[in-house]
């Protein structure tokens, strides 16, 4: 019986060459994520109640506005994930390191991934206020945008360990492990190259779940895809999505104050058109400097 359920599994995740993941595979992983994030919220949920006493609906309710618990459960979500992903897609064959593509790069392709995702913050930012101010999606409300202004501010010792960990280095370690080290590649053996850098997009932006995020997410996820594919390793993936993270923490309202980027309030506001234009002209420069170095043209 054991046996039979490892091969159905190995089938679910397969459905072509060995490392391939099927699109149902793929969802099935996003909802390993979502489950055990959860449940590793609950957990934390569970502990304060008990050790404070307060009723387990509102530890529950205070974990949702915590972003070192809330973070820190969906890297657990994303880790267990990527490991249950990378057994069923390629068994004992190949290390994890190997199977995600964890292989060093030249330091220039670190460096021009880091400039592409500071650069990409700021058009894609002004991407989300355009779709909110044109398109009506759903903004954040006044209440979403102070907890983010304070999950990126450092007003302590604690914090300035705290904020980098759990703000720029744990989405970027595990969304890379997952999007970028498994499913990209795994899609891509299945269905394609072209086919397997969207999906993966896709579902990039699905698990991040409001609507006026999606666009930006997506293309996020396209040029990460990108970077991932011309340089077959996802160190620069990481650099560059700890990058894009870290822009919020390094630019806060307290340093320089940027309308439509780190201010808070019920109107939309727009970016300068010099910052959103000049950072979509850096970002793309850093990419096509990383495609040109990751072709041998740069030596």
């Amino acid at each position: 019986m054991a046996r039979a359920h490892e091969t159905a599994y190995s089938d679910a995740m397969l459905l072509g060459p060995r490392g391939a993941v099927s699109l149902l595979g793929a969802l099935g992983l996003l909802f390993v994520v979502v489950a055990v994030a959860m449940g590793a919220l609950s957990l934390s949920a569970g502990l304060q109640a008990l050790l404070s006493g307060v009723p387990f609906g509102a530890a529950l309710d205070a974990t949702w506005v915590e972003p070192v618990v809330l973070q820190l459960s969906l890297l657990t979500g994303l880790l267990v994930a990527t490991g249950v992903g990378t057994a069923g897609a390629w068994g004992k064959e190949l290390t994890y390191r190997e199977a995600l593509d964890i292989t060093p790069v030249p330091r220039a392709l670190i460096f021009f991934a880091i400039m592409g995702g500071l650069a990409l913050q700021f058009p894609l930012r002004e991407l989300v206020n355009l779709i909110v101010d044109v398109g009506g999606a759903a903004a954040m409300s006044v209440e979403q945008q102070m907890m983010l202004q304070r999950a990126v501010r450092i007003d302590s010792v604690s914090d300035a360990l705290l904020v980098p960990l759990t703000i720029v280095a744990a989405p970027a370690i595990g969304e890379e492990l997952l999007f970028r080290g498994l499913m990209l590649p795994g899609l891509s053996r299945r269905y394609g190259d072209r086919a397997g850098l969207v999906l993966s997009a896709a579902l990039f932006a699905v698990i991040h779940g409001a609507p006026a995020l999606i666009a930006m997410v997506f293309i996020a996820g396209l040029v990460l895809g990108y970077v991932r594919q011309r340089t077959d390793s996802i160190l620069p993936c990481v650099a560059m999505h700890g990058a894009f993270n870290a822009v919020p923490v390094l630019l806060p309202v307290s340093v320089v104050r940027i309308e439509g980027f780190n201010t808070v309030g019920e109107d939309v506001y727009h970016l300068p058109l010099t910052l959103a234009l000049g950072g979509a002209v850096v970002a793309a420069a850093s990419v096509m400097a990383i495609a040109r170095l990751s072709s041998g043209d740069g030596d």
